[in-house]
Order: C-alpha cells, then sequence, then structure tokens
C-alpha cells in the first residue's frame, strides 16, 4: 500500500485567485498582491503566459513552483500580503539565502527590505563560522546591503584558517569575488610572515644606523646573544605558536593569530624570557605589535558597488564614483 504524501494547504488569502503548488505547501494566494510587489509575478500572471491564461475561470489555478523553496515562499507571501504576525523577527542564515534566492529571481527585494534590515541586524550580532560567512556573502551581494557586504568579506579574509571554500551555491555572486578573497588572504599571510621574520634577523643580527654626525652606529646587543641562545629563542616563539609564522597559518586565521600578539606584547615578559636590554626589548615588542596592528588593518573589505560594476580583479576595485579618482589597474 503506497502512503500518500501530506501536503500543507496554507491559506494567505481567503479571497486569493491562485494556489502555488511547492514541495509539500500549497499557498492560496493573491496574484494582483504578488504583481504589485515582483514584476516577474506581474508578467508571470499575465496574459502572454500560461500562468495567467487561465486565471478568470471560476475555479482556482493552480501554479506549480518545484524549484522554490516551500518555507521561503511562505515568508515571501506573508509579508507582502501584509501578514507580519506570520513572520519571524529572526533568519537563519539558510532562511535568508532562500529568501534572497527568491528575491532574485522575483526581484521583489524592495517589498522585502524592511525586513531584510532587521534579519541582517540579527546577523551582525552572531558569531558564525567562515563557511556560514561566505553563504551570507550572496545574500548581501542580492539585498544591496553595502556596509554588511563590506564586513562579511573583510571577516572572511581574517577568519578562515586555509583555504577559503567557494560554496556550493553561489546564485548570481561570481566566484571570481571569492578568488579575489583569497588573493587578499595570501598577501595578508605574506606580509604577515615576512615582517616577523625581519623582526626576529634585525634582533638577531644587529641593525646598524647613522647618527646625525654621520657615524655609524649598531644596536647590537650583547646581552641578547650572549645570554639567550637563538634556538631557545625561536622555541619559545614556537611554544606560542608564533614561529614558523607560515606554519601557523595552517592551523590559525589571521584574526586569532594578531590577536595573540597583542596579549602577549601586555606583558612584562611578553616571549616568555627577558631578552636583553631595554632597547632590544622594545625593538622586539613594538616589532611584534605593529606587525599585528599593520595585519589587522591592511583588508577592510569589498566595495558591493565596486563588485557589481565588475571590477572583482586585485587593483581594479576603483570603479564606483567613491573610488573613481584612485583607480588603479595592475599589469
Amino acid at each position: 500500500m503506497e502512503s500518500s504524501t501530506e501536503i500543507s494547504k496554507i491559506v494567505i488569502d481567503s479571497d486569493g485567485d491562485v494556489i502555488l503548488v511547492l514541495a509539500g505547501t500549497e499557498l492560496q494566494v493573491s496574484t494582483k498582491v504578488l504583481g504589485v510587489a515582483s514584476p516577474v509575478f506581474k508578467a508571470m500572471f499575465g496574459p502572454h503566459f500560461l500562468e495567467g491564461t487561465e486565471l478568470n475561470t471560476t475555479s482556482l489555478r493552480h501554479i506549480a513552483l518545484p524549484e522554490d523553496n516551500p518555507e521561503a515562499m511562505t515568508t515571501l507571501c506573508n509579508i507582502l500580503h501584509h501578514r507580519s504576525e506570520d513572520v519571524s523577527q529572526e533568519a537563519s542564515y539558510q532562511a535568508l539565502e532562500d529568501t534572497a534566492v527568491l528575491c532574485d529571481k522575483y526581484d521583489c527585494r524592495k517589498a522585502l527590505m524592511p525586513w531584510i534590515k532587521m534579519w541582517m541586524s540579527y546577523h551582525r550580532n552572531i558569531r558564525l563560522k567562515p563557511l556560514q560567512l561566505e553563504r551570507l556573502l550572496y545574500p548581501f551581494y542580492v539585498f544591496n546591503n553595502e556596509g554588511l557586504f563590506k564586513e562579511v568579506s573583510k571577516m572572511i579574509v581574517y577568519h578562515t584558517v586555509g583555504f577559503i571554500e567557494t560554496p556550493a551555491f553561489m546564485g548570481s555572486l561570481h566566484f571570481s569575488i571569492f578568488e579575489r578573497l583569497q588573493r587578499e588572504k595570501w598577501t595578508i599571510e605574506f606580509g604577515f610572515c615576512r615582517d616577523l621574520e625581519a623582526i626576529v634577523s634585525s634582533t638577531l643580527t644587529g641593525n646598524y644606523e647613522t647618527d646625525s654626525e654621520g657615524d655609524l652606529h649598531t644596536n647590537w646587543c650583547f646581552k641578547i646573544h650572549d645570554g639567550i641562545p637563538l634556538a631557545s629563542r625561536l622555541q619559545t616563539l614556537e611554544s606560542f605558536g608564533l614561529w614558523p609564522p607560515a606554519a601557523a597559518f595552517g592551523t590559525e586565521s589571521i584574526t586569532t593569530l594578531c590577536e595573540r600578539i597583542s596579549s602577549r606584547v601586555e606583558k612584562a615578559t611578553p616571549f616568555g624570557v627577558d631578552y636583553g636590554c631595554t632597547t632590544c626589548k622594545r625593538h622586539f615588542d613594538d616589532g611584534f605589535k605593529q606587525t599585528g596592528l599593520t595585519a589587522s588593518k591592511s583588508f577592510s573589505g569589498l566595495c558591493l558597488e565596486c563588485i557589481k560594476l565588475g571590477a572583482t580583479e586585485s587593483g581594479m576595485d576603483r570603479k564606483c564614483p567613491a573610488h573613481r579618482g584612485e583607480l588603479v589597474i595592475e599589469g
């Protein structure tokens, strides 16, 4: 005996003239309401499409939308029919993505904008995993939220450990955006490694400077070389996950390493040893602190307007009106 699939029938508008048939759900809605909010729905229910040719009959017209998410479509129709009591004030990142797909497909983002802003404010205040952040880029792109698109793209670069994954679903979001984010991440990591290696090298070998009278002096510290072997110093840095810096990025995010440096330099012996004279200590501590600060401010996020104008390549994100005067094209 075959089991019948239970269909959830929801009357959103009791005077509605059409039933939207989705996977496991049927929604009775008004074509006029949908048509006002969406030019796509307006054309679909017009005389030139099959869906609109039988709307004037005495029976309700059933329109199959098998590709649309039932929960997201129910939310969309409730909002468009002003049934706010049936709409959640919070939306998971999955619900936000599913709603963005429908808004993109039916071109009705303006009608949902008050709700979208409320849902986005919720996501601004929660801590998401990197892959969740990557999936949020698409909704923020569709909803044209420049601030959150910029903020989330920055968070992806700074909070991702290892390679930035491209989401399985991107909608109208081009994959080159994620390639761009990966390049930005590599650039920051390379600069971080280069700067830390330079600090360690200069501390161990001595920096030579010329004073105002032209005499050559060195800040070579005999105390640091006589008292603390090189291997011991590097082992200390390694114990804090900061050496070698290139290996650290395999298990830590940029933000984690920057925060670790910031927390260590506030201590009396930041890296577990009293290394050298006051000058050497200040040089070492300030250098590490500056490396962390530089890395943490190297990337401010992607400009949504530039992205929508097609500037996704590195060095070509200066195309919106605010950036046009700073256009830089790398060869």
